[in-house]
């Protein structure tokens, strides 16, 4: 409990006393993302996204975090993010006899190392907080900047997704009970999903620039054989406008 106390302290002593340093930045983006689900629709949508930072305390999209280690080479910092797999029994014929499953809130930290100019690793470790599913998953992701200089940034990165078996039966199994005739019984193991993305920044003038982003998701095969899963792959794109103030 001390040690808790002492690491709470140290966080809002580096807000209190730190020199003020402040990021602001809005974007509106168009948002398309293939449904995981059968019997759901595709879903396109405008998206207002924000990032921002106030010392070592930042938000960026979805995504709330604090930085408690930052140097040219390694970073570090605390995340809460949602995975946003959650669907209603409502949402599709496949999916009438299953429970509605809630979305995640994860609290993750979040480690980067930068071993070359252009090349980055990165590790996070996540646990469900709100006990949707009461599980630890894992992310590795590289970055490679292909093109980055005073008007382009182009960024083609690869990552694993590692689900436990707790995670994955609770999104994409079929229990005893949620069995019927459309959706058979169905158990999952441990699952890693492969994803590789290109992400594209273009400055148009001054404090506006062009973003705009690709990811593709290649389930695991214990995932993607699930009587409710209708594909192997999830695909995702984004393009949108940013302002800096």
């Amino acid at each position: 409990m001390l040690k808790r106390y002492l690491y709470i302290f140290i966080i809002f002593a580096n807000i209190l006393f730190a020199k003020d340093e402040i990021e602001f930045n809005t974007s509106l983006v168009g948002f398309y993302e293939d449904s995981l689900y059968k019997g759901t629709d595709n879903s396109f949508k405008f998206l207002p996204l924000i990032y921002g930072r106030y010392n070592n305390l930042y938000i960026d999209g979805l995504r709330l975090g604090y930085t408690y280690f930052d140097n040219d080479k390694l970073k570090s910092a605390f995340e809460l993010s949602s995975d946003f797999l959650g669907y209603k029994s409502s949402d599709s014929k496949y999916l009438s006899s299953l429970e509605d499953k809630k979305n995640s809130i994860d609290g993750s930290i979040k480690i980067s190392y930068k071993f070359k100019e252009d090349m980055k690793f990165s590790f996070l470790v996540s646990k469900d907080i709100n006990s949707t599913h009461n599980s630890f998953n894992y992310n590795i992701k590289f970055d490679y900047d292909v093109i980055k200089n005073i008007d382009t940034v182009l960024v083609c990165y690869l990552s694993f997704d590692y689900y436990d078996e707790k995670k994955a039966n609770y999104y994409f199994g079929v229990n005893k009970k949620e069995a019927d005739i459309r959706v058979n019984q169905y158990k999952l193991n441990n699952t890693i999903n492969k994803i590789i993305g290109v992400n594209y920044k273009y400055y148009l003038f001054k404090n506006w620039s062009l973003l705009s982003s690709l990811k593709v998701n290649f389930l695991d095969k214990e995932i993607s054989n699930s009587p409710i899963i209708k594909e192997k792959s999830q695909n995702s794109f984004l393009v949108g406008v940013t302002y800096v103030w």
